[in-house]
């Protein structure tokens, strides 16, 4: 974030790929930033959610945080996001002011190169798009 300063941020996790995003919202908090946040995060179900009491502090602390998680295989009583994060499902949840946002997107490879695609998509300029990549060996 601090090299790519935006007046918003939307954050894209696929699994343990919010590991990062959960270490630069803690930062957000303990900065003041006010700058809005969204942050969608895919997980196979509710129980398997990385860092899930992290995140419900980052939430309850930063008014400007949108956590939109979207569960694979959601319990019957889910009555959050399923499936899979799309250029549907970003139609829908991104702000208003979404052009001027920085996208960082971590997660799984396949996932990653989804949502570069969605997003550019949906309308997000390629040059405010970044991931970042890794893989077990």
């Amino acid at each position: 974030m601090d090299r790519r300063q935006a007046p918003g941020y939307v954050f894209i996790a696929g699994g343990v790929g919010v590991t990062p995003f959960v270490s630069m919202l803690a930062t957000m908090r303990e900065r003041g930033d006010v700058r809005p946040v969204t942050l969608f995060y895919g997980s196979p179900s509710w129980d398997e959610i990385v860092l899930r009491e992290q995140l419900a502090e980052l939430e309850a602390a930063l008014p400007n945080l949108t956590l939109v998680h979207v569960l694979g295989r959601p319990d019957p009583s889910w009555t959050g996001e399923a499936g899979r994060i799309s250029a549907e499902l970003l139609r829908r949840r991104l702000p208003a002011q979404f052009r001027r946002y920085e996208y960082l997107i971590c997660g799984p490879t396949q996932m990653m190169d989804a949502m570069e695609d969605a997003l550019v998509e949906v309308g997000v300029p390629p040059a405010r798009i970044s991931s970042e990549r890794f893989d077990m060996v």
